[in-house]
């Protein structure tokens, strides 16, 4: 252990002295203000999202709410996350879906509300939103639920992300014109004075979409903002406008000042909140605290990829979670957590990521207090067109991208949840993405069969051995046992399904009639009450035919459904109840042997086992006894125990063994039963190896024995005479192989 934290204290210490080298230094330096740049303009759009209309004068204040959740988020992250490279951010999505919540707030505020207190409404439920967010990802974190994302279906992941797409679009051509876009306003956006407003953010969207789609250089960001900039204010220095004419035209955001972005909020005027009015218009948290652990686990997944490393994701929520608690806590609100885009940068820029994502902190934390002059060199139309570029960004990734790569009914279902969105809302979209994801997941998966395999008694066959005779006889009465390996969850699609295919069989004339079916539930996970009329209408089948019902491997929880609601009882003139596959199967062979009228063979002479096999006539038996020694046993006697030396092979002419293997926690599983006319112990005693399992007598009887020694002492005495034996056991060996395959086979089919 102390080795393992002196080698973790060494590499720390080599990444920090790496990290401060002077030539990594100036990249750090650099990466840093890069980020601090992207993370500024991602500021005042998300506060131009959220604050206008009636809030429009909250405007500087919104940026510091925003400006202080990627100050801390990114601090906690960078220097307590799973992953040295990784640099948090406020996100989009959130501020979205946000933007949605305030809109509803600002349509159904009273006009005698004052705008402090619907401002303040606003600010508690983002502070709220960050607030259950980080504590639903402190929680996924604690209970390791990193691989929650495994889970979820991955069309309603994109149909909510090209929803919020679509949101961001909006967002952006009201943050540049201040008008909602609706069938109302289209015009009104058309008309020359309001199109010169929002066209130049579409140009500036279009490009960015272009080249971070072709390109994939991270820097493309930052100078297509910074070309913008420039190429604006040199549009304005050639007309004969001035600042403060554009300024009037609409061109900035009103509500800027000097000096300090952010300060505590005002606690008194949180009496005056409407707590119902609030709570009317939150349902939406519950959305982004969903879309928000999705994102941020599909976010690290990427990640992971970015960096080459495997991410602790528990880690990473809890971290996360931690810091967008903290987050709402001081009055912040813009949910937070691992940006790919920002990481993706840092990394190739050769930053070193904590040390980029505290500097990016510090210098966030001097911007929240001199920094309100920086805010105003950014015109409406770069802020819109920023939002419009991340807006067209999801769509362009969830709507055209994955035409390509999903199956049409998944696509189907993703542009569904898009329009809904789009057209509705988010919680309607995510009832319809649940609802429709569930009928189509319910669809295909009675299209699955829960027959995994189906064998005849030809086929498969219990692990009880016979004598030759009895195993030949089996072979052929086999057809009249049909057995069905059942799999997965029965419900009401998958049971009809699995009724008719068993009705067609009973009904095939050209089969031989059925006698036993045996139906094998080890496989199965689950059953739904809804299968009880196809359970009962395999029951009716089973009784108008004769066939006696065999059921195995029937767990308690399927029992009760099957006894209670379906089958009725298991155990009645036809229907039979077994632990196993096995017993099912031995019981069925001794009812086929029965209903025969060949009784089961209680003894079987040396002689007899030999002379049934073809070509061994010539093995003279008499000759073979001398070799042989007698021995009989009782019940409970060991023939050979597990791992001792496999120096003899046993001969069983009366009585029964059963082939136990003793496993490492101290169970006992038989493998195989042997009765009279099969041979025990072979294997090993051929291949000179331990016992692989212990042989224990379950009938008394007699057993006839031959050592290595006596096996060695014939070869010598009579060649012939031995070569004859050693062929009778390779015949024997042949038929079990030959069964084998049989099984195999119709694995295969």
């Amino acid at each position: 252990m102390s080795t393992n934290i002196e080698a973790h204290h060494q590499t720390t210490a080599n990444r920090l002295r790496s990290a401060l080298h002077p030539t990594n230094v100036i990249s750090n330096i650099f990466s840093s203000l890069v980020v601090w740049l992207i993370a500024i303009i991602y500021a005042t759009s998300f506060s131009a999202l959220i604050f206008y209309g009636r809030l429009a004068s909250y405007y500087v204040t919104g940026i510091g709410i925003t400006l202080v959740s990627a100050m801390i988020i990114s601090f906690i992250v960078a220097a307590f996350g799973s992953d040295r490279a990784t640099i948090a951010h406020t996100q989009s999505t959130a501020a979205a879906i946000l933007a949605t919540i305030v809109t509803g707030l600002i349509v159904s505020a009273p006009t005698t509300m004052p705008d402090d207190v619907l401002f303040y409404s606003v600010v508690l439920i983002i502070s709220l939103t960050s607030i259950l967010t980080g504590l639903f990802f402190l929680i996924l974190g604690m209970l390791n639920a990193g691989n929650l994302i495994r889970y979820i279906p991955y069309p309603v992941i994109g149909g909510f992300l090209a929803g919020s797409g679509w949101l961001l679009v909006q967002g952006a051509l009201n943050v540049m014109t201040d008008l909602q876009f609706s069938l109302h306003t289209i015009f009104t956006l058309l008309s020359g004075d309001v199109l010169s407003h929002w066209f130049p953010g579409l140009v500036i969207a279009c490009v960015l979409l272009v080249l971070t789609r072709r390109t994939h250089n991270e820097f493309v960001l930052p100078a297509v903002i910074v070309g913008a900039v420039i190429l604006f204010y040199g549009a304005v220095i050639t007309s004969d406008m001035t600042i403060q004419d554009i300024t009037q035209d609409g061109w900035f955001i009103n509500g800027m000042s000097d000096g300090t972005l952010w300060q505590l909020p005002d606690f008194s005027i949180i009496s005056q909140l409407d707590g119902m009015f609030i709570f009317a218009h939150a349902s939406g948290i519950a959305v982004i605290i969903i879309i928000s652990s999705l994102h941020l686990l599909l976010n690290a997944s990427a990640l992971e990829l970015v960096v080459d490393r495997e991410l602790d994701l528990n880690r990473e929520l809890t971290v996360t979670g931690a810091g967008n608690a903290l987050i709402g806590m001081l009055g912040g609100g813009i949910v937070g957590f691992q940006s790919v885009t920002l990481t993706t940068l840092v990394h190739r820029s050769g930053g070193y990521g904590r040390f980029v994502g505290i500097t990016l902190s510090l210098l966030i934390g001097l911007t929240l207090v001199f920094g309100a002059d920086i805010i105003t060199i950014f015109p409406r139309v770069i802020l819109g067109g920023l939002l419009m570029y991340l807006g067209f960004n999801f769509l362009a990734e969830w709507l055209y991208d994955t035409w390509f790569k999903l199956p049409l009914t998944d696509y189907l279902i993703l542009f569904g949840i898009f329009i809904v969105i789009s057209l509705v809302g988010f919680l309607q979209g995510v009832v319809v993405g649940i609802v429709a994801t569930i009928i189509v997941f319910a669809v295909e998966y009675s299209r699955i069969s829960i027959v995994k395999q189906e064998f005849s008694g030809s086929v498969l066959r219990s692990n009880t051995e016979r004598s030759y005779d009895e195993t030949k006889l089996l072979r052929n009465l086999g057809q009249y046992v049909w057995i069905l390996r059942l799999q997965g969850f029965i419900f009401f699609g998958t049971s009809n399904q699995f009724y008719e295919s068993i009705k067609a069989r009973v009904m095939d004339a050209e089969q031989e009639a059925l006698l036993y079916v045996i139906l094998d539930f080890r496989l199965v996970r689950g059953i739904d009450v809804s299968t009880v009329v196809d359970f009962a209408k395999l029951k009716q089948l089973a009784t108008l035919h004769g066939i006696h019902m065999i059921f195995a491997n029937v767990s308690p929880q399927v029992r009760d459904i099957l006894v209670n609601y379906g089958y009725g009882s298991l155990d009645s003139d036809l229907a039979s109840e077994f632990e196993d596959l096995d017993r099912a199967m031995e019981w069925c062979e001794n009812e086929l042997l029965e209903k025969s009228e060949i009784p089961e063979p209680k003894h079987v002479s040396i002689r007899e086992q030999i002379e049934s096999r073809p070509m061994m006539r010539m093995l003279d038996i008499s000759l073979l006894s001398k070799y042989l020694t007698r021995i009989d046993v009782q019940v409970g006697d060991y023939i050979a125990r597990q791992d001792e030396d496999a120096n003899a092979l046993y001969f069983i002419e009366s009585g029964r063994v059963d082939i136990q293997l003793n496993t490492e926690h101290g169970k006992s599983i038989r493998l195989r039963s042997m009765r009279a006319g099969t041979i025990v112990g072979e294997v090993g005693f051929y291949l000179d190896r331990p016992r692989s399992a212990s042989v224990i007598v379950a009938e008394a009887g007699t057993f006839y024995k031959l050592t290595r020694s006596a096996l060695y002492q014939m070869n010598e005495d009579h060649p012939e005479a031995a070569s004859s034996f050693h062929i009778f056991i390779a015949t024997v060996v042949s038929e079990r192989l030959s069964s084998t395959n049989h099984i195999v086979e119709a694995l295969l089919e």
